[in-house]
């Protein structure tokens, strides 16, 4: 089971700034977690994660990728030819990014050794104002989720957030810490992602009974 929490309200104590302009300098972090690495199976199991960033809406869609070097028109013929200078030893890394606004790049992290599995997918979007144009926000929003959701079939995901950057480097950024064990939540975040380590570590209950503008199991 996973479980994830959106909540209505981001609220920041980054107070040098005027909302207009801390909205237009910030940037959304998403950062989900898996405990399988998709390219154990090679460009077939990646296959499936480039299908699931494929589905972001048009507006936030990357058509670029950076290997080492310059950009290059990202496809998927391209990305295979090229899959091998993915690699610094056991890591795999691919970020895929868009050549117009808003600025989006999507990251894929991967490795297996002695030590486990490390997998992650981060989604960067700038500015943060994108997410709260009026009249727009709902529906971008649920796109987010929708990715989420979407990644989460394909991953079995251990943990995520999403996350104003700017207010997640005033906490403590729980991701810099050991993902592979579940452990106590000290924040929660405008979205909350919770593998099923997690739930059963936490409760399931007690995360149903928890505050949110959404919550899916």
């Amino acid at each position: 089971m996973h479980s994830w929490k959106l909540h209505a309200n981001l609220v920041s104590n980054f107070t040098s700034m005027s909302p207009d302009e801390w909205n237009n300098a910030d940037l959304l972090k998403l950062k989900l977690f898996s405990s399988m690495n998709p390219m154990d199976r090679g460009f077939e199991g990646l296959e499936k994660v480039l299908a699931v960033i494929e589905s972001l809406d048009p507006g936030v869609r990357p058509d670029k990728m950076r290997i080492f070097g310059p950009r290059l028109n990202y496809s998927r013929q391209a990305l295979r030819k090229r899959l091998h200078e993915s690699y610094i030893g056991d890591t795999f890394t691919l970020m895929l990014m868009r050549s117009q606004p808003p600025e989006v790049v999507v990251s894929l992290a991967s490795r297996t050794n002695e030590d486990g599995v490390f997998c992650s997918i981060t989604l960067d979007l700038r500015p943060f104002s994108f997410l709260r144009e009026p009249g727009q926000a709902d529906r971008r929003a649920g796109h987010l989720v929708s990715f989420v959701r979407a990644m989460a079939s394909c991953l079995p995901l251990t943990f995520g957030l999403g996350h104003s950057f700017t207010d997640l480097r005033l906490g403590a950024d729980p991701t810099e810490k050991d993902l592979s064990t579940p452990r106590p939540i000290d924040e929660t975040f405008w979205l909350n992602v919770y593998g099923p380590a997690m739930v059963q570590a936490i409760g399931r209950q007690r995360l149903l009974s928890t505050p949110a503008a959404l919550m899916e199991e």
